[in-house]
């Protein structure tokens, strides 16, 4: 509960640069994790910063970077995009606007995880969102802990997630499909 309050209290101040009302990203995020709807996510994704924040230990937005990401409140996140929840999975994209380090890693695996079950949904909110080209390599490549020291593993989610991005045929998706195919065709190289 000290935690908490902590969070609480560093969250209530508007950060010059990013236009982001941090009381507003804080309330939203209860909300969400507390009932997930659209609306909900809509909410906290409008709240976000759309370019990067300041990050680090000191930073405003580190608070929000926390508690999104502590206890039991990334779980979900990581639940609605996995059902594909077109909402959470904008959201998703959004919070790299104030993820770093482990937080980033995190959401490059949750999303991209949505790769192969839901490849068109991917694609569409990788080309909707504003995250930098420096994220693809993580976001396309790293498969969570399971797949880690297993090569054979790893060359064919590779082999699978190149097959379903392939299964899109939205002409609108073809450039940002094609870059997503050709990152993945260069990496795979490492495992197979």
């Amino acid at each position: 509960m000290k935690t908490v309050a902590f969070f609480l209290l560093l969250f209530n101040s508007t950060v010059q640069g990013t236009g982001a009302d941090w009381g507003e990203v804080e309330t939203a995020l209860k909300a969400y994790v507390n009932y997930p709807s659209s609306e909900n996510a809509n909410r906290v994704t409008n709240a976000l910063p759309k370019e990067h924040a300041p990050w680090g230990e000191s930073s405003p937005s580190s608070p929000a970077s926390q508690y999104i990401y502590e206890g039991h409140r990334f779980s979900m996140l990581e639940h609605q995009v996995g059902a594909a929840h077109v909402e959470s999975v904008r959201l998703a994209f959004r919070l790299f606007s104030i993820s770093d380090g482990g937080f980033t890693e995190d959401l490059q695996i949750v999303l991209g995880k949505l790769i192969r079950p839901s490849p068109k949904l991917f694609l569409e909110e990788l080309d909707r969102s504003a995250i930098s080209n420096s994220y693809y390599d993580g976001l396309l490549m790293s498969n969570g802990y399971a797949l880690v020291d297993r090569r054979e593993a790893q060359c064919l989610e590779a082999e699978n997630k190149i097959e379903a991005l392939n299964s899109v045929t939205d002409s609108k998706l073809s450039n940002i499909k094609q870059t997503a195919i050709s990152i993945i065709e260069k990496h795979r190289s490492q495992y197979c």
